[in-house]
């Protein structure tokens, strides 16, 4: 499993390999929330044949203020 941890202002992130692309982020490093996964049901629809795919966590690469896959 790959995972990319993330710290943006007060938040941490964290990106992981698996269906959608699923992360959590935190304020203190204990307790975890999750979001939705990064690839929802529309690349499901988009790509029928890779319905059931994991998909790599991407490397994220802040540029000015904001992050972005890369």
């Amino acid at each position: 499993m790959s995972s990319v941890f993330v710290k943006c202002k007060d938040q941490f992130w964290v990106f992981y390999t698996g269906r959608g692309v699923p992360w959590y982020h935190s304020k203190d490093l204990v307790t975890w929330e999750p979001g939705p996964p990064v690839f929802q049901e529309w690349a499901a629809n988009a790509v029928p044949a890779k319905h059931d795919a994991i998909y790599w966590a991407p490397d994220v690469m802040p540029i000015g203020n904001r992050y972005f896959p890369c």
